[in-house]
């Protein structure tokens, strides 16, 4: 466990923020793996959990109302050969925003890097 500078003392702390982003299944989904834990009353987070993956480049983002209720955000990233200098092939991502109790929360987060 590496001991980083939080903004949150606790995991129920980092989780209640959390909620105003990202509804609860996607909540329990992202810290399903014990990434993040409470050692000693100090929010502690696995090294290497952040994760990158070195071959996507850059991005490019759409936004496409579904509803009133229901907002989807592309991403689509320019993934480079071996090289890493050379344009691959494209790969899109599909995030979801819904309106829940009042407030827009990602439902679907994928994750990209």
């Amino acid at each position: 466990m590496v001991d980083y500078k939080f903004a949150f003392k606790t995991l129920e702390e980092m989780k209640d923020y959390l909620k105003v982003l990202f509804s609860e299944d996607l909540i329990n989904e992202f810290l399903e793996n014990s990434r993040y834990e409470d050692v000693d009353g100090v929010l502690k987070v696995m090294a290497g959990a952040r994760g990158t993956n070195i071959f996507m480049a850059d991005s490019t983002y759409e936004v496409v109302r579904l509803s009133d209720k229901k907002i989807k955000v592309i991403e689509t990233v320019d993934v480079l050969d071996e090289t890493l200098e050379n344009h691959d092939h494209y790969e899109s991502f599909d995030f979801l925003l819904e309106k829940i109790n009042g407030a827009w929360v990602f439902t679907v987060f994928p994750t990209v890097r």
